[in-house]
């Protein structure tokens, strides 16, 4: 059962390292849109920018299930997929 209020097909953005290289996710933030990033932690350009499905993330990552009551304006963190993610505004 898909965890998030928002539907499947919503957007996220996320980047080519999660996608295309294989870097867990280990930044999530929830915007005041309701909109919702899902990054690797490193340094971007624009050219690193992805949007997908909220739906495919999930599939690629089902870890992020755990936020999906985070509230809008919110982050979590974590240093390695192996971690417990961690809130903070």
């Amino acid at each position: 059962m898909f965890p998030f209020e928002n539907r499947e097909n919503a957007a996220a953005i996320t980047c080519t390292h999660v996608l295309k290289k294989g870097q867990p996710i280990l930044y999530a933030y929830h915007d005041e849109d309701d909109d919702w990033q899902f990054l690797c932690g490193a340094e971007h350009g624009e050219a690193d920018a992805m949007v997908v499905s909220l739906k495919e993330m999930y599939e690629h990552d089902p870890s992020i299930a755990d936020l999906a009551t985070l509230p809008m304006g919110m982050y979590a963190e974590r240093t390695s997929k192996e971690e417990a993610w961690k809130q903070d505004s």
